[in-house]
């Protein structure tokens, strides 16, 4: 899902650039309700759908270990990263994700 992709590289990557490790649910819902005008296909989304993929986003978050649940927000945790995976995520021009997922410029 690129909507997941692009969630990690815009809201999580400034979670962790700003140090604020928590991530509220009414961010998570600002992100969906712009997400139209990056994403006009989904302008027709119905507000029962965004409340699945906000919860989606809270599943994939926790279940990866990116996060942990902190009443009612979440409680992000940088990712360890192997050397193997740092090198091609440089070598194929991913390193946005290196700082999405670490909040570190590797």
């Amino acid at each position: 899902m690129q909507f997941t992709e692009d969630f990690v590289l815009e809201v999580v990557k400034k979670e962790f650039l700003t140090g604020d490790l928590k991530l509220e649910p009414y961010e998570i819902s600002a992100y969906l309700q712009d997400l139209p005008l990056q994403h006009p296909e989904t302008a027709h989304w119905t507000q029962q759908t965004l409340k699945k993929i906000q919860t989606r986003f809270h599943e994939i978050l926790t279940q990866s270990g990116l996060a942990e649940d902190a009443g009612g927000a979440m409680q992000l945790k940088r990712a360890l990263l192997e050397a193997s995976l740092v090198a091609w995520l440089k070598q194929n021009g991913k390193s946005d994700y290196i700082l999405a997922l670490t909040g570190r410029a590797l």
